[in-house]
């Protein structure tokens, strides 16, 4: 979707968030602990991500020759 504000109502809505995902089978057997999982993921990301940051932008600068 181009439309971020869209989006943010759609994937906040019952309709898409209705149930648990099949994706994690019996490993996650609830929507509250995908639902913990998730979140404790993205405050995991949250804290190293200044960490990482700059990292993709030197990968592609080296791919493209212009850093070594």
């Amino acid at each position: 979707m181009s439309d971020a504000d869209l989006a943010r109502v759609l994937l906040r809505g019952p309709d898409f968030n209705d149930g648990k995902s099949g994706f994690f089978g019996a490993l996650l057997p609830s929507r509250s602990a995908q639902v913990d999982v998730g979140r404790a993921v993205r405050d995991i990301v949250r804290a190293h991500v200044s960490e990482y940051r700059d990292r993709p932008a030197v990968a592609v600068a080296r791919r493209l020759g212009s850093v070594r």
